[in-house]
């Protein structure tokens, strides 16, 4: 049976600011994922602005481009591929407008290609077009809006409003042991009721929420710091090392030193799962006079 997709190639870039992508079109279909900071687009001649959780969804034979804003650098996730079937190529063309992944679900699939491109093992292209159907899944019902949750009426607060603050103390407090109940103290809820509210708003529930927090704290400070892994796992709230190790290699697929090891090498950020696709890299840093190798 031929496959819904055919991914090509996937890469975690990390652009300076005013980096930037030069206009450009191509065949095939690419999703830049924004996984930090800030920058802007220009997508059918529309500017859109760029942050975490943002994502844009590239249809064939558009131009594009993308720059980094002043001061800050923009991470994303970049996946290139096509779709044969003629229902989703249909609909997923139609996302005109950038969707935002407030839960990370999106983020969440695409690190696991990522991953599973990088171990090669077998069966990994089939896995790895089985999750990007997920993805556009995903994405087609950000776009309906079938994602979007009733909101709770709590303290004179929306559901909204009431996750906002959960995900600001989980983002204050998470390098230390915190529980649900301290969380409900903070919003005014019951545990039982925190846990469903938090779940029905944002897709995945409070320790999932914390434990990406967590790990994304922790890829940090392995890729950019000399922190031992001891010592890294006590800053992100984790009990023991082996806690820490055992929870990393289960979130990204590898442990903690062999990830910190590639990263820091520069290895594995462009990730071809197609045999034969090459990559144009058109990135551009801000002096204007000097092009990326792809």
């Amino acid at each position: 049976m031929e496959n819904q997709t055919d991914i090509f190639w996937i890469s975690r870039y990390d652009y300076e600011p005013e980096w930037r992508v030069m206009p450009h079109k191509h065949d095939f279909f690419q999703l830049f994922y924004m996984l930090d900071g800030a920058g802007t687009a220009l997508v059918r001649e529309k500017e859109i602005e760029l942050y975490e959780g943002r994502i844009l969804v590239i249809p064939p034979n558009t131009e594009h481009s993308i720059c980094a804003s002043k001061g800050i650098s923009l991470k994303t996730l970049d996946t290139k591929f096509n779709v044969n079937s003629f229902g989703l190529r249909r609909e997923l063309a139609r996302i005109i407008e950038p969707l935002d992944d407030t839960g990370n679900q999106i983020r969440q699939i695409l690190e696991r290609i990522r991953m599973e491109g990088m171990k090669g093992v077998v069966w990994y292209r089939e896995l790895c077009n089985a999750l990007l159907v997920q993805v556009i899944i995903l994405m087609l019902r950000l776009r309906s809006g079938e994602v979007s949750k009733p909101q709770f009426p709590a303290n004179g607060l929306n559901g909204n409003e009431v996750s906002d603050r959960i995900r600001s103390f989980i983002h204050a407090n998470f390098s230390r042991d915190i529980c649900l109940k301290e969380i409900g103290e903070y919003v005014g809820y019951t545990p039982e009721y925190l846990s469903k509210l938090f779940s029905n708003m944002m897709g995945v529930s409070v320790h999932h929420y914390l434990m990406h927090v967590r790990m994304e704290h922790a890829k940090e400070l392995l890729k950019y710091s000399n922190l031992p892994i001891k010592e890294i796992s006590f800053e992100c709230g984790f009990k023991s090392i082996h806690h820490f190790s055992r929870a990393f290699k289960d979130s990204q697929g590898t442990p903690p030193a062999t990830w910190r090891e590639q990263e820091q090498q520069g290895v594995w950020k462009n990730v071809v799962i197609s045999p034969g696709f090459v990559n144009q890299d058109l990135t551009i840093t801000a002096d204007k006079n000097y092009r990326l190798d792809s």
